[in-house]
């Protein structure tokens, strides 16, 4: 078996606001051959979160009821979520939220300004198996 037959696996938790987008990353991660689950604001987001496995969160910081932030510190706060990958994906350029997201242990990127490919690597790098 080649290479680029070997399907990616994966829960992916997609906190995204922006139905477009949401969209687009549920369609090009499914491709990829993860499982994705779509929430639309941070309250459901966290609910989510805690209730149901997940591999990798992807989070919006910038959400209806509840900030990506607040749910990346409930996250990296909860002994049985701690392990969980988080990338955030905002277009928030606050050097102060970014350092922060950083500190908490998330990836940061810049939703305009990072390509599609490039997200889907650093998902395919942080769920690689050790």
């Amino acid at each position: 078996m080649d290479e680029e037959s070997v399907k990616n696996s994966g829960s992916i938790l997609l906190v995204e606001d922006d139905s477009f987008l949401a969209r687009v990353l549920d369609e090009r991660l499914r491709q990829e051959g993860y499982e994705v689950t779509i929430c639309r604001n941070g309250k459901e987001g966290l609910e989510v979160a805690k209730r149901a496995t997940h591999d990798l969160a992807l989070l919006d910081v910038i959400l209806p009821e509840l900030d990506g932030i607040s749910i990346l510190r409930e996250i990296k706060s909860d002994e049985n979520l701690a392990s969980l990958e988080v990338i955030v994906l905002s277009n928030v350029s606050d050097p102060d939220k970014i350092k922060e997201v950083k500190s908490l242990g998330a990836d940061y990127y810049v939703k305009s300004a990072t390509e599609l490919s490039e997200i889907v690597e650093k998902i395919q790098e942080k769920l690689q198996m050790p």
